[in-house]
């Protein structure tokens, strides 16, 4: 009992807390100045204890520097094997910072997300070098569900307060500076509580339930069909490797919701609540995607350079922003992610890997009608790095079995095993 106590409280490392709140960063920040501009949404409803939250973004960025200051001088040894595509991504950001002009604001944004992902990825493989891969890689995954509690809670308590609307429209904005990145932030949630729910018992099965039931519910006020298709893809794949088998069923449900929704006429989705009411509008995304194609067909090498007009595709808004190289890399990194990922997924380590598999492809379909894989720092760039981050360092392809030893060792697999049973 003593051992599996120890075991647990090892997994709790300040590298969760640092995730939880690098996360939070990114999802709930400050915007007040943005909103008092806008024509639209200046009358916003927040509840005044996360104006306060909202309006000390800075205090939080704080805590990070702390956190990150007390893990890198405690231990200065550093793993940086398997983490490749990290560094690969790491490294577009760097390009696309070179792309504009460094006196814009845009620029320095992108200097800023370098800084946080680079800490996250130096915290990763101090965390690696200290107590593990293993252990690291289950460390982020509690400071993923520690943020996921956080965001629904607090949505939950603007919402029972009375606020969180603009007036005149009936969705959803809570924490977020549009229905549609709230949206996506609580189906990615609501993917952490269905692994919550398989891995936990009793009590904490019942708890993560509720919060389950919660976040589905705040997504839906939201309106946002992305984030329908975010979390439908993601359980869908978590349920297929959960179970170990590819079953057609599965994969056509899937294609046919995700053509349906993307296609379908908003009378249709109005029948679903007032949220999902766009005025009459029937296809929101075939114009957006015409206009950035005249863009990436413009300038298909090297892109314009810069961020405008619509956000409805991330490969054709980075496309358009900042030429071939970005969507080569991100997809290049996003097939590997979950080509690796999914391998891993459907082996004994499923446990362990099954949440990232599922995120980074919930990730990168609901990128087809979103483009926040552009974004200079938000919940899903940073998700999407952290799923590069815990890649497998290597696969044996020569046979069916994945290679394990490489990752986990004899003893660290077992004392993991022991502590679920």
């Amino acid at each position: 009992m003593g051992e599996k106590m120890k075991l647990l409280a090892s997994r709790v490392d300040v590298g969760a807390v640092f995730v939880a709140v690098l996360l939070w960063t990114a999802a709930v920040k400050n915007d007040r100045d943005q909103f008092l501009a806008s024509e639209y949404w200046a009358a916003l409803s927040l509840n005044p204890s996360l104006s306060v939250l909202k309006e000390n973004h800075d205090v939080f960025l704080g805590i990070l520097c702390i956190i990150f200051a007390f893990s890198v001088f405690r231990k200065h040894s550093l793993l940086i094997s398997g983490c490749i595509p990290a560094v690969i991504f790491i490294f577009l950001q760097i390009y696309i910072t070179m792309r504009t002009s460094f006196t814009s604001e845009a620029s320095i944004k992108h200097l800023f997300s370098i800084v946080l992902f680079s800490a996250a990825g130096v915290m990763f493989w101090n965390s690696a070098a200290r107590i593990g891969k293993a252990l690291s890689v289950e460390s982020i995954k509690i400071g993923i569900y520690f943020f996921s509690v956080a965001l629904i809670l607090a949505n939950l308590f603007n919402l029972l307060t009375g606020h969180g609307f603009v007036p005149g429209v009936a969705r959803l904005f809570g924490t977020s500076g549009h229905p549609n990145f709230l949206g996506v932030q609580l189906a990615l949630c609501c993917l952490v509580f269905v692994d919550k729910i398989v891995l936990t018992r009793r009590l904490f099965r019942a708890l993560n339930t509720a919060l389950f039931l919660a976040g589905l519910y705040l997504m839906a006020l939201t309106g946002s069909r992305t984030a329908i298709i975010v979390f439908s893809t993601g359980f869908v794949a978590f349920y297929v490797s959960w179970r170990r088998s590819f079953t057609l069923p599965f994969f056509a449900i899937l294609f046919i919701f995700l053509f349906f929704v993307s296609q379908i006429s908003d009378v249709a989705l109005s029948a679903f609540g007032p949220a999902f009411d766009r005025g009459g509008a029937v296809n929101t995304r075939s114009e957006a995607w015409s206009a950035l194609w005249e863009r990436v067909s413009a300038s298909p090498i090297w892109g314009e350079g810069y961020m405008r007009g619509f956000t409805e595709n991330s490969i054709l808004r980075g496309w358009a922003a900042y030429g071939m190289v970005f969507p080569v890399v991100v997809m290049t990194l996003g097939s590997y992610a979950v080509y690796s990922l999914g391998r891993y997924s459907f082996s004994s380590m499923g446990d362990f890997y099954r949440l990232y598999f599922c995120i980074v492809l919930g990730i990168l379909v609901g990128g087809i009608f979103e483009g926040y894989l552009a974004d200079t720092y938000s919940t899903p760039v940073l998700l999407y790095l952290y799923c590069l981050l815990v890649c497998p360092r290597r696969i044996n392809l020569g046979s069916k079995k994945v290679e394990e030893t490489s990752l986990y060792p004899k003893n660290v697999h077992s004392k993991m095993v022991n502590l679920k049973s």
